[in-house]
C-alpha cells in the first residue's frame, strides 16, 4: 500500500457502539492506531445519534445492546446513510445472526473472539469494495 492511500485510510472516521465499555475502549485503542475514531457509544439509539451529527465512513457496532440492537441500528443507519459502512462485531458466532446483519445492510462480521485478528482486515475489505463474512460452524 502506498503512503497517500496508507494516509487516505488513517482518516476515515469511525464511530463504535457496545454495551461494554472496558471491550469499547479496547477496540477503541485498536482503531485509533489506523483510523479516527470520533464517537463512542454504549447502545444503538446513540450509535445512530452519532452516524447523524458526524458523518462517519464507518460503523463499528455490537449486536445485543440496549435502546437499538445494533441489528436495528444498522438498518436506520443504511436507510439514512447508505454509503456508510457496517461493521457487526459480535459475541454471537451463529449463522443466524450473521444472515440478520446482512439483511439489516452490514458489510461486514466478524466474532469478538476474533476481533484484534480481524477487525481491521475486515475493514480494509469493506473500505475496498468487499465484504467480510465469516465461515460459521452450522
Amino acid at each position: 500500500m502506498n503512503v497517500a492511500r496508507k494516509q487516505e485510510v488513517r482518516r476515515r472516521r469511525v464511530v463504535v457502539a457496545d454495551d461494554n465499555l472496558d471491550y469499547l475502549n479496547e477496540i477503541c485503542d485498536l482503531l485509533e492506531t489506523r483510523f479516527e475514531v470520533v464517537a463512542r457509544t454504549a447502545n444503538g439509539r446513540d450509535c445512530v445519534n452519532a452516524v447523524h451529527q458526524l458523518s462517519p465512513s464507518i460503523v463499528i457496532t455490537d449486536i445485543s445492546m440496549p435502546k437499538v440492537d445494533g441489528i436495528e441500528a444498522t438498518r436506520q443507519i443504511m436507510k439514512s446513510w447508505p454509503g456508510v459502512k457496517v461493521v457487526i462485531l459480535s459475541a454471537y458466532d451463529d449463522p443466524i445472526y450473521v444472515e440478520a446483519a446482512v439483511e439489516a445492510g452490514a458489510a461486514a462480521y466478524v466474532v469478538k473472539a476474533a476481533a484484534f485478528d480481524e477487525l481491521i482486515p475486515a475493514i480494509d475489505e469493506v473500505l475496498a469494495g468487499g465484504s467480510y463474512l465469516p465461515i460459521v460452524r452450522t
